[in-house]
């Protein structure tokens, strides 16, 4: 990955991130019930990005070893103030090797009985974490969707399939 490409993956992230922030103002605005079903998702994601930054610290990205702090799902102005500050770690990673190794640590099998583990790099994580977070911003998406609320025409939605959709329309 070149360095236009490696800064176009940071300030990919922190679009998606600023979508979050997006989706808190307009529950706020509209009075839309946050703890249901908008501030889990929002929380999820968040704790992903916060066990990014504290993996980086450790050389092991635990996933699964979220504090999940109920604070970010009940209370939107902590949601945002977080996803604020989760911007700016994003925007200072451009200062260290993208291809920085890491290992990341999954649960797995039926139970969480299993303890996977596999080598990765910071640009690989950086690769996952948006996307990650798009399926859950879908999630939220078709919810404001059901109460007639609207979101921008590309939250929730995975860059390939805007790309197709302006594809097609062309």
């Amino acid at each position: 990955m070149n360095q236009q490409d490696w800064a176009n993956l940071i300030e990919f992230n922190t679009h998606v991130l600023r979508q979050a922030e997006q989706a808190i103002d307009l529950c706020v605005k509209t009075g839309i019930h946050f703890p249901i079903h908008v501030g889990p998702h929002l929380r999820h994601v968040i704790e992903h990005y916060e066990a990014l930054i504290r993996g980086l610290g450790d050389v092991q990205i635990d996933y699964d070893a979220r504090e999940r702090n109920r604070v970010f799902e009940r209370e939107p102005q902590a949601a945002r103030a977080r996803i604020g500050l989760l911007i700016d770690e994003i925007r200072s990673m451009w200062r260290r090797p993208q291809d920085q190794a890491v290992r990341v640590a999954f649960e797995g099998g039926p139970h969480g009985e299993f303890q996977f583990s596999a080598h990765s790099t910071l640009s690989r994580e950086l690769l996952f974490l948006p996307h990650h977070a798009i399926h859950h911003f879908a999630l939220i998406r078709s919810f404001l969707a059901s109460l007639g609320v609207s979101l921008d025409a590309g939250f929730g939605l995975a860059p390939a399939t805007i790309k197709h959709a302006n594809r097609v329309a062309a």
